[in-house]
């Protein structure tokens, strides 16, 4: 079984939803689970030469995970600023006041950072100097995803088992609204967007397809689930994933909606699945990481942790995963059978793990942004420990 796991993990496509570049002939882009697709792959890349490791210390919590594209670290923190770091040094180099706390992953797309905050006004920033460029009330929403052009909310009534919610697709240029549906009950994660389609799962688990372009709905899967449900789907060889409240890991044909399959986990599992080639990896609430056959649902592999984990964010055969409540931990593991290669202490909760150019970047609920080496996990030097922003 080790074998074929590791045959698959050296045959993925790294770049498969990875930091997808939002339309043709467009700049670079950066989102939630590395791409619109949030398969949590990211392009292969060299650690830029004279890397340091670095910890940045920002005024309040980081309850969401930053991203990094062009060599800039965008992290929203939750004193109502997005930061811009550079990816080299945490070194500021601007930062953007917006209303109310930032508790949702920016995106960036076209030299444009897109964030939403708990006032439920979503702003468009310059990447380059963090000037605003227009601002769209959009009520409470998840992270916002970016592609072709479009720019895609969620909006999340205050009782998500209750109330409906609503998905929003806006001109990512101008703010101005193409099309606005509403989801057949309450929502309470981000939308998924590949292959022209939007995917939405909803607070009782149910999940439901858009067209990209006009907001048709194509398909809905129905739920009657109890518990409540927070992971954002995630899609890739025309097959959609998303964790349930009850544990369960589903898949769904990508085009008809059809359930291919289901596998348990111990815990809930509100971290979006990690999806590579023929393979899902997802973290539960207090199981640990999972890795099934994508084909099946097949356990393929079990790494336990009592305090739960992150969904890996994956690089060749690699994946990087954090530690959930107390466990405070960043992992390196390998993707083939799950062995922990290394492991770097958190000060506090930590988000979900992000890498670019050979760099893993985390925060922490202790309002630290942490960068160091993927392949050591060595610890920043003192005098790079910690810096002030």
């Amino acid at each position: 079984m080790a074998d074929a796991v590791r045959g698959a993990v050296s045959d993925a496509v790294p770049s498969a939803g990875a930091q997808s570049a939002p339309g043709t002939g467009s700049g670079p882009s950066a989102m939630v689970r590395g791409g619109p697709a949030h398969t949590g792959v990211y392009p292969k890349g060299t650690l830029p030469s004279g890397f340091e490791a670095w910890s940045v210390r920002l005024p309040d919590a980081v309850v969401a995970a930053p991203v990094v594209c062009a060599g800039t670290v965008y992290v929203n923190c939750s004193d109502g600023r997005c930061y811009a770091l550079d990816a080299m040094t945490g070194a500021a180099r601007w930062s953007f006041d917006a209303v109310g706390a930032l508790k949702e992953t920016p995106a960036v797309a076209d030299g444009t950072v897109y964030v939403v905050g708990e006032s439920g006004v979503l702003y468009a920033v310059g990447a380059a100097d963090g000037r605003e460029r227009w601002r769209q009330r959009v009520g409470h929403s998840g992270a916002p995803v970016v592609a072709d052009g479009l720019l895609y909310v969620v909006h999340h009534p205050a009782n998500l088992l209750r109330d409906a919610s609503r998905i929003r697709a806006l001109d990512a240029a101008t703010g101005e609204e193409r099309w606005e549906r509403q989801l057949p009950d309450g929502a309470a994660a981000a939308a998924a967007v590949a292959d022209g389609r939007v995917y939405v799962q909803g607070a009782r688990a149910q999940l439901t397809a858009f067209d990209a372009v006009s907001g048709e709905e194509l398909w809905h899967q129905g739920s009657t689930a109890s518990q409540l449900s927070c992971c954002t789907p995630s899609v890739a060889g025309g097959m959609v994933c998303a964790g349930t409240g009850a544990g369960q890991l589903c898949a769904y044909d990508a085009a008809t909606g059809e359930q291919l399959w289901g596998a348990q986990a111990a815990g809930v599992i509100d971290s979006t699945p990690a999806l590579t080639e023929g393979l899902v990896f997802v973290g539960d609430s207090h199981g640990g990481v999972y890795a099934v056959d994508g084909n099946d649902g097949r356990l393929l592999w079990h790494l336990p942790n009592r305090y739960g984990a992150s969904s890996p964010a994956i690089c060749g055969s690699s994946g990087w995963i954090v530690s959930t409540k107390y466990g405070r931990g960043l992992f390196k593991i390998s993707l083939s059978d799950g062995v922990v290669l290394w492991r770097h202490a958190l000060d506090a909760h930590g988000t979900g793990p992000v890498y670019a150019d050979g760099v893993v970047y985390v925060g922490t609920h202790a309002g630290t942004v942490l960068a160091v080496d993927a392949e050591t996990g060595r610890k920043p030097a003192r005098a790079r420990r910690n810096l002030r922003v």
